[in-house]
């Protein structure tokens, strides 16, 4: 795609997230974690999701009012889900969820196994969960 069109088409992306955020009136929590999940036929690696969510994140974060979405009040997650070959963005904006440094569960996605938080502070964002924290101690032993 020439780089003209591919600038319209961001500058469309951004002006209508930013719309909708407006929209929805958002109050935010203290240290909002907002989840950008794209939605696309495959997968892509990090630096190519955060590339192709760009103007997404940018339209979120001057939509809640934001100069600059490197704000540091602001924490950001990347997500994305395989769905035929349809496009599109989720955009989730709450509190925090606090995330495990090992296996990178949280919240609302346990490991496979199952799994409790043996180390966190629920007004944090990183944990430790009980699976990683039995992982951790075996290979203590």
């Amino acid at each position: 795609m020439h780089w003209a069109g591919k600038a319209k088409r961001n500058k469309e992306a951004r002006f209508w997230v930013r719309a909708a955020v407006r929209a929805k009136g958002i109050t935010l929590s203290p240290h909002p974690v907002i989840r950008l999940t794209r939605i696309g036929p495959r997968p892509l690696d990090d630096d190519n999701l955060a590339a192709a969510l760009k103007a997404v994140r940018d339209g979120v974060a001057d939509g809640l009012g934001f100069p600059d979405d490197a704000d540091p009040a602001l924490h950001w997650v990347y997500n994305q889900r395989a769905r035929g070959g349809k496009y599109g963005v989720r955009i989730q904006i709450g509190s925090p969820l606090c995330t495990c440094v090992g296996c990178h569960c949280d919240d609302d996605h346990a490991c496979a196994g199952g799994c409790s938080w043996s180390l966190a502070d629920k007004d944090e964002i990183f944990g430790l969960c009980s699976a990683c924290l039995g992982k951790l101690r075996k290979a203590l032993e």
